[in-house]
């Protein structure tokens, strides 16, 4: 029964957060670079991700961990935020709060050509985190 109750918690908070972050289900599949009936399966609760795809998980959507354990596990404060939410909003930066650096890539990114912009991807996809996470 815990299991099924930390993957219910997992998969609403997961779905939420995606959600809040603008992401589709195919994006978050693309980047993480699984099926996309495989992150599906993590938002319905039929399977929970290893902790290495839970860490990039984390890492896309900008929040710690700790989000997405046992709401019984979140710290009080941040349990007690008063909503629905098992954490506070304003812990959480959102796509929309993007660094400087973040903001500028993204600029680079729109004013390149489709042919640039498939060559920016490329070099991003074999950056050390992309590469790395094959190998585990």
């Amino acid at each position: 029964m815990p299991t099924n109750h930390y993957l219910n918690h997992f998969s609403l908070t997961l779905r939420q957060l995606r959600r809040e972050n603008g992401f589709t289900q195919e994006q978050m599949a693309r980047v993480l670079e699984i099926d996309r009936s495989t992150y599906t399966y993590y938002e319905t609760g039929k399977t929970s991700p290893s902790i290495h795809m839970l860490h990039q998980i984390s890492q896309i959507l900008n929040v710690p961990l700790s989000v997405f354990l046992d709401s019984e596990s979140i710290p009080s404060q941040v349990a007690d935020s008063g909503s629905q939410n098992p954490f506070a909003k304003e812990d959480i930066k959102k796509i929309t709060e993007l660094s400087p650096e973040e903001k500028e890539l993204i600029a680079l990114y729109r004013i390149s050509s489709a042919k640039q912009q498939k060559e920016i991807l490329k070099v991003a996809q074999s950056s050390s985190n992309f590469s790395s996470k094959k190998e585990s």
